[in-house]
């Protein structure tokens, strides 16, 4: 649904991994869960998580595309891959995992359910700090909230191998 870069910011000036919705999508339902996702993201401050910097429109005179700016994780790999390059011991990998499960956890005490947590959205950056990824299928549990999303019926939506049983 959307694809990443790296960029900068200009103010305040950092690197960014911009995150655009990719052209030629133009169903109501992506738009708005492309929005959604920003939204989501805003309420999850916490270390485990990518945050969200800035969220918006770019029109280059082709229509605007939605876009969001969030933080950029250095030398990012999948936590998979970084346990096999740096062959860590199975305490170190528990440990990352509970750093994992802290970061969901707090997800869920503010509603939100990610839907789609597989090795590519867990990232670790070079400091070996877990930072979790693409909320772009998440769940609001908040019926007051208006950002709350409904997942049509028969849609899949996320990856099929990693969606719990009830999707």
């Amino acid at each position: 649904m959307g694809t990443v870069y790296e960029a900068v910011q200009e103010n305040p000036r950092r690197r960014v991994a911009l995150k655009m919705m990719k052209r030629g999508i133009t169903s109501r339902s992506a738009t708005r869960r492309f929005e959604f996702e920003s939204q989501t993201l805003a309420r999850l401050k916490h270390q485990g998580v990518a945050q969200i910097y800035e969220a918006g429109a770019w029109d280059d005179g082709d229509g605007a595309e939605p876009y969001f700016a969030m933080e950029y994780v250095p030398s990012a790999r999948t936590m998979t891959a970084f346990c096999r390059e740096r062959k860590l011991e199975r305490r170190a990998i528990v440990e990352m995992m509970i750093a994992v499960c802290d970061a969901v956890g707090f997800g869920h005490g503010k509603g939100i359910i990610h839907r789609d947590l597989k090795p590519g959205n867990i990232l670790v950056g070079s400091r070996g700090r877990i930072k979790i990824i693409d909320f772009g299928v998440a769940r609001s549990t908040d019926s007051d909230k208006s950002v709350t999303m409904q997942t049509d019926v028969h849609a899949i939506v996320g990856t099929l191998q990693y969606m719990a049983p009830e999707q």
